[in-house]
């Protein structure tokens, strides 16, 4: 027989067989690395809100009121800006600091 009378892989049943093995490694590997992902993002995310919950109590706790805006740019903040203003509102007793912390640290 010659080489270019074979018939393609995919016709044989070894073929099918390898194509099966293949596609079914595929999709536990593409499984497993959903899940990781997923896993990551919903602790990055229970850390940010974390974060941002842990500033609105220390507000609270510090008797510093604020307007329903500000607590919508302190729930809206991301990571590396909750991580900045939290140690910051430890030490405030009043709402003029944080106006000036949201206002010079707005998201664009």
């Amino acid at each position: 027989m010659i080489i270019g009378e074979l018939p393609d892989l995919e016709d044989t049943q070894a073929g099918k067989e390898l194509i099966a093995v293949g596609e079914k490694r595929g999709e536990q590997r593409g499984e497993e690395r959903g899940e990781e992902r997923g896993k990551k993002l919903g602790e990055q995310r229970g850390e940010l809100n974390g974060l941002r919950n842990a500033i609105l109590f220390l507000l609270q706790a510090n008797a510093v009121s604020i307007s329903e805006e500000m607590r919508q740019q302190i729930v809206s903040l991301d990571y590396n800006r909750a991580v900045q203003l939290l140690p910051l509102v430890a030490k405030w007793n009043s709402v003029e600091p944080l106006q000036k912390w949201l206002a010079e640290n707005r998201l664009s």
